[in-house]
């Protein structure tokens, strides 16, 4: 085994999400000099890297630049990287070709199972056949919630190729302002608002459809709702607020600085993740951190990270009459919101740190670097 490894994070998004902030809570976690970002120039992962000083490099100008697989084999060679880790589709397509052409280890990250992601469309089909077909030259998979794991077995891949590592936080809580005025002034509220909040792109798994409907069904006096996050689903998610009625209490506020989103949660009263599908999500691992009541939808790792009526309230999946009764309860019963919400910050804090991401992951690269050199022959 080499003393010391050299990894680098390939990752192509070309929007910014939960994912991203798990590559940059990796880069800021390794000691100098061991981790490095490959990354599409100018995109919002590539951007924020830079400005915290970490170490990046442009591989290309978009996810299909042909330029990028022989940037990242240059990078390889002359950089002397050992590992690469991929994010997402994209970054796995262009891994998977340098590892078939020189002796590096490949890991690959899965942050969802795509076809769930993707609601079964084509792209979502398409992702998990790529992901299929280059598992022989896959080193480790890294999984962020058990339900992946078990698909993959069923792939027939040896389960010790598998590890489960859920996403991380690490930043403080305390730092964050709580400021209703702040928030009321901002996005136009009356001052005695109930406010509920949610934070994800506007994509079908993000279930920000049915929050909508249960924002309708839960009937609550001054209930109003914040929806962080920008996708294609706008038009349709204004159209349905606009159907419904609900163009004073349900808000869509677009995309938001990662240091914005946060003060908005914590000056909310209620945070509400109706996912389809999740993995292990960074937004409400940051909520439950900023101490804030929690309502989410049982899917993925949801239950693996916060547990129903001691941490959160779970409700089932695609239910939105569920949701509203779960908002409702919060507002009625304050006392039992304050103290799940402080349960859930304690609870986050303790098991879900940076520094034990960090030392899961580093185990992995070193696990994937040893199977390289077997299957390499060397």
């Amino acid at each position: 085994m080499t003393d010391r490894l050299r990894t680098l994070i390939v990752d192509l998004s070309m929007r910014f999400g939960g994912a991203n902030m798990r590559s940059l809570g990796l880069l800021q976690a390794f000691p100098p000099g061991e981790i490095a970002l490959a990354a599409v120039e100018g995109t919002p992962v590539a951007k924020r890297a830079t400005a915290r000083g970490l170490q990046v490099y442009s591989v290309g100008c978009h996810k299909a630049d042909p330029r990028i697989h022989f940037r990242l084999l240059r990078l390889v060679r002359i950089g002397g990287f050992q590992v690469l880790d991929a994010q997402n589709p994209q970054s796995k397509f262009w891994s998977s070709s340098v590892a078939r052409r020189c002796d590096v280890a490949l890991v690959s990250t899965l942050n969802s199972w795509y076809e769930n992601e993707h609601q079964g469309n084509i792209r979502g089909r398409l992702y998990q056949a790529l992901e299929r077909l280059t598992s022989n030259v896959t080193d480790m998979y890294i999984l962020v919630a058990p339900d992946i794991r078990e698909r993959l077995l069923l792939w027939g891949l040896p389960g010790d190729a598998l590890a489960l590592i859920p996403n991380a936080v690490g930043f403080d809580s305390d730092a964050v302002e709580r400021d209703r005025d702040w928030l009321c002034k901002s996005f136009n509220l009356p001052k005695e608002a109930k406010v509920c909040c949610a934070v994800g792109r506007l994509a079908e798994a993000k279930g920000h459809q049915l929050l909508i409907s249960a924002i309708a069904a839960a009937d609550i006096p001054k209930l109003h709702c914040l929806i962080v996050g920008e996708g294609r689903l706008r038009n349709q998610l204004e159209d349905l607020i606009t159907r419904l009625g609900l163009e004073k209490c349900v808000h869509l506020l677009g995309f938001q600085e990662p240091d914005q989103v946060r003060r908005i949660i914590k000056s909310s009263d209620v945070y509400v993740m109706p996912s389809i599908t999740e993995g292990t999500p960074i937004a409400l691992l940051e909520a439950a951190l900023l101490g804030l009541p929690i309502v989410a939808s049982k899917v993925g790792g949801v239950p693996q990270l916060v547990r129903h009526f001691e941490h959160a309230l779970l409700v089932e999946p695609r239910n939105e009459l569920s949701i509203a009764r779960a908002i409702r309860r919060m507002f009625e019963r304050p006392s039992l919101a304050a103290e799940l919400g402080r349960k859930a910050r304690e609870h986050v804090s303790r098991e879900f740190s940076l520094e034990s991401q960090q030392k899961a992951t580093q185990a992995v690269y070193y696990q994937a670097y040893e199977r390289a050199q077997r299957r390499l022959g060397a």
